[in-house]
This record gives C-alpha cells, sequence and structure tokens, in this order.
C-alpha cells in the first residue's frame, strides 16, 4: 500500500491518499477546489472507495463530498455537533476562501458521513484492513487512521509540529491521545506517522520522539502554571507560557495553557 501526500497552499496542509491495486482511499482530502481537483486527476485510475474525515476542522472537512459512490467515514463526534458549531466551521470555510480569493468555490456542506464509529472501525483496501480510531484532544472529535500493512499512522493534527501540540479542546485527553499512540508505536510496530500538516515521522524513534516531545511540552506548561498558581488567570497563562516556552510563542501556546487550566479545574489533571 502507497501513502501519496498532496501539499496545499497554506498552512503546510496535505491531503492523504492510500492507493492499493486499482483501489485509492483517501483522507482530509484537501483545502481548495483545484487542489482537490489536482488529488482526483491524480486518483483517476483507480476507485476511490473511502473517504475519511478525522475531524470537523475547516482544513479538514472540505472535498469530503467530491468522490461520487465513495463511503465517507467520520467519528460519530463530527456529526454530533451542534448547529452553532457547524456554522462556525462553515463560516470559516468561506472566510478562508475568501481572504486567498478563491472564486466559484461551490457552498460546502457539513459532511454527511455514510458510517460513524464511536471508538474504532475499518474498511477494506486492496485486500487488507485500515482502521479508524477516535482519538479526541486536538478536537473533541478527532480520530486517527491506522494502517497495519505498512505499520503507518494517519495522525490528524497531533505530531504537526513536534514540541509545539496544538490542544483546540482538552488538554487530559490530548496526553491520553499522546499515549495512545506510543502505544501503538511499542504494541504494534508504527515506524511511520503522517499528519495532515508538515510532512512525515519517520521510524520507530522518530515517532516516539514526535509524541514525547508533544507530551513534554504540555507537562512543562503545567508545571510552569503551577508555579505561578498565586496569581490571576490570564497574567498565570501568560507569565507560564514565556517561560514554558522561551523564545517564539505561537497562538497554541496560549491555547494550550487554558485548556491545561480548564482541565484542572475539572480534577482531569
Amino acid at each position: 500500500m502507497e501513502v501519496r501526500t498532496y501539499p496545499a497552499r497554506v498552512w503546510r496542509y496535505q491531503g492523504i491518499a492510500l492507493v492499493s491495486g486499482s483501489e485509492a482511499a483517501v483522507v482530509d482530502p484537501g483545502m481548495f477546489p483545484d487542489e482537490i481537483e489536482a488529488m482526483k486527476a491524480d486518483l483517476a485510475d483507480h476507485t476511490v472507495t473511502t473517504v475519511v474525515i478525522t475531524h470537523s476542522h475547516q482544513d479538514h472537512i472540505r472535498g469530503w463530498n467530491s468522490f461520487p459512490g465513495a463511503e465517507v467515514i467520520s467519528p460519530q463526534a463530527v456529526v454530533d455537533r451542534p448547529r452553532m458549531s457547524r456554522e462556525r466551521i462553515l463560516a470559516a470555510v468561506a472566510r478562508m476562501n475568501q481572504s486567498r480569493g478563491v472564486e466559484g468555490a461551490p457552498d460546502l456542506a457539513y459532511p454527511e458521513p455514510d458510517r460513524t464509529f464511536a471508538e474504532e472501525t475499518s474498511f477494506p483496501l486492496g485486500g487488507n484492513d485500515v482502521f479508524c480510531r477516535f482519538l479526541p484532544g486536538h478536537s473533541i472529535c478527532t480520530s486517527v487512521v491506522w494502517i497495519p500493512c505498512i505499520r503507518t499512522v494517519l495522525t490528524a493534527d497531533y505530531l504537526v509540529e513536534p514540541g509545539t501540540p496544538y490542544c483546540h479542546h482538552d488538554a487530559a485527553q490530548h496526553l491520553d491521545a499522546l499515549d495512545r499512540l506510543e502505544r501503538m508505536v511499542d504494541e504494534e510496530g508504527c515506524t511511520r506517522a503522517v499528519p495532515a500538516h508538515n510532512g512525515t515521522r519517520e521510524g520507530a524513534d522518530g515517532v516516539r520522539a514526535a509524541i514525547r516531545a508533544d507530551r513534554q511540552a504540555l507537562l512543562d506548561l503545567k508545571d510552569a502554571l503551577d508555579a505561578h498558581a498565586n496569581l490571576p488567570e490570564g497574567p498565570r497563562v501568560a507569565r507560564a507560557v514565556r517561560e514554558a516556552r522561551p523564545g517564539a510563542v505561537r497562538r497554541q501556546d496560549r491555547e494550550n495553557a487554558e485548556r491545561i487550566l480548564h482541565a484542572q479545574a475539572a480534577g482531569l489533571l
């Protein structure tokens, strides 16, 4: 089985296809209509049997209905998003298209999968089974795709930039997701991780190092927050981020810190 990536022109995003014999599956196909059309052209000699949407962030839901006849699969949590949340996601798609001068893009409907799953499901591709696993943390509905025959996991928005995780939902779940990814290396023989942004982590040691770098970044933030527990939340977050993340502070560093505080307040960390 072959993994093909299709770089987008923003956010170092990459649509992903799995190709085996005459069949193909696509995962979070792409960002803009011309990029999705380029993927379709590249796969023209294959039957696209499956489209996987790993989660419902705006860069991941595009193209879900661009492959007629393919079964669309997503976590049940994608379907469970409330109406206002769906509207915000679709509005973000429209803003991105407008900011990039994308004209004539069809209105995007929120994903309507043919099959959903709560914890895990699988689909056949070229005589091998491919597994979709629910792994929330980055978002409320994130999943990953595990391909045992090539010992590869498609990690969606985990391991995008090792040492700079992006916890958009729940810090305790994010840490648990990293633990589960590391068990895939240790117990299932994973030797390659392909995130939706920024290329590939190669080798068991490389995947494990990326997981541990993300975990340590979150734990360092937690320690820094604990050290300034006497401060109000705003100054506490700002100081913890500066101390735990010296140098260039990213937008997600502050959000990571806020998610850690929320998890602590809920007794989860």
